[in-house]
């Protein structure tokens, strides 16, 4: 992943969870379906890549039934969500 790339997804993360915020979550398919239109797919992988980096910079929360995880986005099992961090170590 490219330096840009890497630059555009974390402003598409930080778009859709200002937009959302704390209130709604989104799910990481709708930043690669923004930026990549028909390739988006294959973009999943750096998606989520820079989601963990941003969960690591209290940017991000994971979430799965509505409940905040531990586990970064790149190994969580199953479907996941997004969400703007609310400033608080305790998300659950």
């Amino acid at each position: 992943m490219t330096k840009e790339i890497e630059q555009q997804i974390k402003e598409e993360h930080q778009r859709l969870a200002d937009l959302r915020g704390l209130e709604s979550t989104y799910c990481p398919s709708e930043v690669a379906r923004n930026l990549f239109h028909e390739d988006w797919r294959d973009q999943m992988d750096n998606v989520r890549i820079v989601a963990d980096q941003m969960v690591e910079n209290e940017l991000l929360v994971i979430m799965q039934k509505g409940n905040v995880i531990d586990e970064l986005a790149t190994i969580a099992k199953g479907p996941i969500r997004l969400r703007r961090f609310d400033g608080s170590k305790d998300q659950r």
